[in-house]
């Protein structure tokens, strides 16, 4: 979570900084294009790589150890002490 919204917070930077940059040098259509297939991208590789989560309860999407309840599956949290 902390990777995505990182690399999130980058890419409006970039893109912030660009724009003007691409307007200047490429007009209003090709800047458009050009964030559009950004875009394109960026929605293609969520696709690909986000798991599909739809009939799925939110608390079992939400942590792989946890028992579909709300809670942590017994050790999951914190390991037993053996012995």
């Amino acid at each position: 979570m902390g990777l995505a919204s990182a690399a999130s917070r980058i890419g409006a930077a970039i893109g912030t900084f660009l724009l003007p940059l691409s307007l200047d040098h490429l007009g209003l259509s090709w800047s458009m294009v050009f964030m559009g297939v950004v875009s394109l991208i960026g929605g293609v590789t969520s696709l690909m790589w986000a798991p599909e989560t739809n009939n799925v309860r939110l608390t079992q999407s939400g942590h792989p150890q946890a028992d579909g309840k709300g809670w942590w599956v017994k050790g999951a949290l914190v390991p037993q002490r053996q012995g």
